[in-house]
């Protein structure tokens, strides 16, 4: 034995490790890893809500999707302002670009990086250099400048309801409106985006097994989640044993009470959970290392972050890795 001095061994779950410390260290202390039981713990709640899946669909539809009266169809306030969706941008945001231009054709910046860096093109560039003032911005003749006149009225038929194109068009071509139906459409487009975030709630998707057993074990007293829960444990009796269980095995853990073990493992026997009853058993095969985990102060924690540390520079330096580059790194890396 090369380290006769050592007394506490820890590890994580593999036989392999245990065989190796109890043949090398058979007189040490082996510590099972805190973080790699919850971990255990965590993939048997999943597999099992493999098989709950309908509950889950179930309980998601009842808490998110009955019952849930959609907000009024209405613009507030807070709508787009037509006027302001006609061109790009706006005089502000040109008058900035402008007096950019200006600045950084001044610092004898080309004009193809002074268009790059302000994300215009260079025919605006030329335009904005050989302007001696701010370029307003002429009213075109096009079907966008026609709909300036119809606005206010299109705001106001969109508001009473009317949100079909066409038929605005219609109403708006009888006033004299002689441009093009398309315009109209991307004219009210705007609003109806606007509309649709009004009209459609903010609706998760169906949660998968693995953020129910994050919910489950974490106890989730987020809005909408919480309710979840209390649904789906209504829904499916081993569910809610499951997730009985399952929190006070992780605090067990987490707050090192061990004593609280063998009332725990009567629990499990005395549930209906044939799948947390089996893991129990492997649980039991390394039983004094699961207790000592529960009781002692060392934990896998610092060896777990230096391993984490070390598979993160061998992430980048993928295509480029060997030895002597990986000791460099890790050894001089803050």
């Amino acid at each position: 034995m090369a380290h006769p001095g050592i007394e506490i061994v820890t590890r994580d779950r593999s036989i392999s490790y245990a065989e190796g410390i109890s043949y090398g260290l058979p007189e040490a202390e082996e510590v099972a890893d805190r973080w790699h039981l919850l971990k255990n713990l965590s993939e048997l709640v999943e597999s099992i809500l493999l098989n709950e899946q309908s509950a889950i669909k179930q309980a998601f539809q009842m808490t998110y999707l009955t019952n849930k009266e959609p907000p009024p169809k209405s613009i507030t306030e807070a709508e787009p302002n037509p006027t302001n969706e006609i061109g790009s941008e706006t005089d502000a945001n040109r008058r900035e670009l402008y007096k950019k231009t200006k600045e950084m054709f001044a610092q004898d910046l080309s004009r193809r990086k002074i268009g790059r860096e302000l994300g215009i093109i260079r025919n605006t560039v030329r335009k904005y250099l050989r302007a001696t003032d701010f370029p307003n911005r002429q009213t075109g003749q096009g079907s966008k400048s026609k709909l300036r006149k119809y606005a206010k009225f299109l705001r106001q038929r969109w508001k009473e309801g009317e949100q079909n194109a066409q038929k605005l068009f219609v109403e708006i071509q009888k006033q004299g409106f002689s441009g093009s139906v398309s315009a109209v459409r991307k004219f009210v487009q705007k609003w109806r985006e606007f509309s649709d975030k009004l009209i459609k709630p903010l609706i998760p998707k169906c949660y998968s097994s693995r953020k129910t057993t994050k919910m489950l074990l974490l106890e989730s007293e987020e809005n909408g989640e919480k309710e979840f829960l209390e649904k789906l444990c209504e829904l499916s009796p081993k569910v809610a044993q499951l997730q009985k269980l399952g929190v006070e095995f992780r605090v067990m853990i987490r707050e090192k009470r061990e004593k609280l073990f063998d009332e725990w493992l009567k629990k499990v026997e005395q549930s209906e959970i044939s799948e947390l009853k089996n893991w129990v058993v492997f649980l039991l095969l390394d039983e004094k290392a699961v207790r000592s985990a529960m009781t002692s102060e060392w934990s896998n924690g610092q060896t777990e972050e230096q391993v984490n540390r070390l598979k993160t520079i061998k992430r980048q330096m993928y295509g480029r890795a060997n030895f002597d580059l990986l000791k460099a790194k890790v050894l001089y890396q803050n």
